[in-house]
């Protein structure tokens, strides 16, 4: 990189940039879904790192994790759909 200062510590231009490598270090990614399941409406949100995926469905208290198998199975049936590559965001 050729990048000149003048004496009051100013680039000029024009500034000659190279990339020499660019990598992606971090994402983050949270994808909500409005469902219907057998004529009950959901909402569920996937939340995704590079450290791994948390999953959570809203009540009337707000946003809570899903953790417990078994605990809900209507939950059950839209984590395993997720997992399965069922729910595709568009």
């Amino acid at each position: 990189m050729d990048i000149k200062v003048d004496e009051t510590h100013e680039f000029e231009s024009p500034m000659d940039i190279q990339i020499n490598e660019s990598n992606e270090v971090w994402w983050a990614s949270t994808i909500e879904y409005d469902l219907t399941v057998n004529g009950e409406e959901w909402s569920v949100r996937v939340a995704e790192t590079p450290k791994g995926t948390d999953f959570y469905y809203f009540t009337e208290d707000g946003w809570e994790p899903f953790t417990e198998e078994g605990e809900e199975p209507i939950l059950d049936a839209i984590y395993e759909a997720w997992s399965d590559g069922e729910l595709i965001h568009e």
